[in-house]
């Protein structure tokens, strides 16, 4: 916490770059063990990396219903985030084979890279939240929201008693071409400017 201090990041910054380094470590050991074959290996190694999670909405609501009683109300008053990350980084394991020794964590992304990675997810979060139509975009995104997590539900709900395993899915079984969310994470911290949102200032999360 305090090295993201210092270097003007929150913590929710850095955090899709660690599970970005995890899952490249996780990753070359299904490759190494014979878990992944050649073709999904390059396939991975190319495509960028996608992180989403949800984006606290309350700070942006009617001032005067939140004080009255509308902070605590249950509601749907959150958006969410979808920020890229460069293609899976292997740093010195770049040419691993089958057979080969798992990589430590330290060679797979040096330090100045992790922070490169870093701030674009903050340029990319700040880009978010200042985008004109920041509101707009996130009303329109609620039904689509709504409708798609009834839908997952259902889904899990139904494929219970016969599916119990929580391997990763391979490439191969993708049926549309779309991306694979590969990390979901809770807020991002007060990353916008004051200037735009100051009334809210004292009711954001840090």
């Amino acid at each position: 916490m305090k090295n993201c201090k210092k270097l003007g990041l929150t913590l929710n910054n850095v955090l899709p770059v660690l599970g970005q380094v995890a899952l490249a470590r996780l990753l070359c050991r299904r490759y190494i063990r014979g878990d992944i074959d050649a073709e999904e290996w390059e396939f991975r190694k190319k495509e960028p990396m996608m992180t989403a999670g949800p984006l606290n909405l309350r700070p942006f609501l009617d001032r005067q219903w939140r004080d009255s009683g509308g902070a605590s109300n249950v509601s749907l008053s959150i958006s969410f985030f979808y920020y890229r990350l460069p293609f899976m980084p292997l740093g010195a394991a770049r040419h691993i084979a089958p057979g080969d020794k798992l990589p430590i964590y330290a060679a797979l992304l040096s330090p100045g890279r992790f922070l490169l990675r870093s701030q674009s997810l903050k340029k990319q979060a700040v880009q978010s939240m200042e985008h004109p139509l920041f509101n707009e975009i996130a009303w329109a995104r609620m039904p689509v929201r709504a409708r798609s997590g009834r839908e997952t539900a259902l889904t899990w709900i139904n494929a219970q008693p016969q599916h119990r395993d929580a391997r990763p899915i391979p490439v191969s079984a993708q049926s549309d071409g779309g991306c694979l969310i590969t990390h979901i994470a809770s807020g991002i911290g007060n990353v916008s400017r004051p200037s735009r949102f100051s009334d809210f200032d004292q009711h954001r999360p840090d």
